[in-house]
């Protein structure tokens, strides 16, 4: 007697500058606890365009390497055509107008070039 159930869990990660890395198998694994849940699947999703999910060891040597491949296949400090704040339109609609969105706009493209490449979701 097998009952299917389906179970969504937000998950919340404050992050800094830079690239970072963590270990969110705790938070997984209470979720799943909580869910009552024994056997089965979980999928892991990240629902913004500069973060990426992927599935390795925590360990920290290996985590500062990757830290540095990453930075090194998208550096940040490259002319990139998405950084150019001053030549790009607000979206439709923004409050406040171009001065507010530039205000709060990251130079970012690497971050959405790395999560491009790493993927969204395990």
């Amino acid at each position: 007697n097998t009952k299917l159930v389906f179970e969504y869990t937000q998950l919340e990660v404050n992050t800094k500058l830079g690239i970072s890395l963590f270990d969110i198998t705790p938070q997984i694994n209470d979720a799943i606890a909580k869910a009552g849940v024994t056997n089965g699947y979980v999928n892991v999703l990240s629902r913004h365009t500069t973060t990426a999910v992927t599935i390795n060891e925590a360990e920290p040597r290996l985590m500062d390497d990757v830290r540095q491949f990453l930075r090194k296949l998208a550096p940040p400090d490259q002319p990139y055509l998405h950084n150019d704040l001053h030549l790009r339109q607000e979206p439709a609609g923004w409050p406040g107008g171009w001065d507010a969105w530039a205000a709060q706009e990251p130079e970012n493209c690497h971050s959405h070039l790395l999560s491009m490449l790493l993927g969204n979701s395990e």
